[in-house]
């Protein structure tokens, strides 16, 4: 059983050390030790650290991008706010439309991720409303023929590849009507350049599409889930968030198979 330090651990991993850091400071996915003035890592624990998030990876496809793309662009025209997250500062169309696209991804690999585990069907909330957000991500659960109102409150939480806390706004959870039984964080990985790559085909930029990349299968990270109880309330400075927030680090989250099949048997 060998021992790491953190750049060591860091070079092992394939990783800087500030990304390492950040995964056993603000993540708490990594344990470490501290020995003398040194911090250390077994390796034991790295390598079943990978593992884990192997299992825990989601493959979605160009169809399932446009669906998110497609649900972003009409939560636009809706009239939603287009606040940044965290801020009052209002985000452009374009960025406001990709962290919507990357909030359905979220659903749409947790979906997969559910249905490929226990062949059970998830049925996301995709109806758009003027003005309002509805409260719930889950609607439905289907086993088999038969569907049913899910029974438990769903709320699904996106995050870039290196994000390490789930973050919650309070009123989602202070709100009755907003409030929920589970919170899900789901990592989401794909292309900045997407809307080049979708446009790619398009007859006025035959000229330039040789320089364009193809579109990708986008990956997905289940991260985990936690219930209401467990968030703690607090600002976010991992994620320079002076704002109350309600809060869990990813390695603090239920994301064992037995704690998957026990949230879907609770839906």
């Amino acid at each position: 059983m060998a021992d790491f330090d953190l750049d060591q651990a860091a070079e092992y991993m394939g990783i800087k050390r500030t990304k390492l850091e950040k995964i056993i400071k603000n993540g708490r996915e990594i344990k470490r030790t501290k020995i003398g003035r040194k911090y250390t890592v077994k390796k034991e624990d790295i390598d079943a650290w990978a593992e884990h998030k192997k299992t825990r990876i989601v493959k979605l496809d160009k169809a399932d991008f446009l669906k998110a793309l497609k649900f972003a662009i009409r939560i636009n025209y809706a009239g939603h706010t287009r606040a940044d997250f965290g801020t009052s500062r209002q985000r452009s169309v374009t960025q406001a439309v990709e962290n919507w696209t990357q909030g359905v991804l979220a659903e749409l690999a947790l979906v997969k991720f559910i249905k490929e585990k226990f062949n059970v069907r998830l049925e996301p909330e995709f109806r758009v409303f003027e003005d309002t957000i509805v409260g719930q991500d889950i609607i439905n659960v289907i086993r088999g023929s038969i569907s049913n109102p899910a029974r438990k409150g769903v709320s699904v939480k996106s995050g870039k590849k290196n994000g390490m806390i789930l973050i919650v706004p309070v009123n989602e959870v202070e709100r009755t009507e907003r409030v929920s039984d589970f919170y899900v964080f789901v990592r989401v990985i794909f292309s900045s350049d997407f809307i080049l790559r979708l446009l790619k085909t398009h007859p006025d930029l035959s000229d330039v599409k040789d320089i364009i990349p193809d579109f990708d299968s986008i990956e997905a990270e289940i991260a985990g889930y936690c219930l209401r109880n467990e968030l703690e309330k607090r600002t976010v400075p991992e994620a320079s968030i002076k704002e109350m927030k309600y809060v869990k680090p990813s390695g603090l989250l239920k994301n064992n198979d037995a704690d998957w099949r026990e949230f879907v048997e609770q839906l």
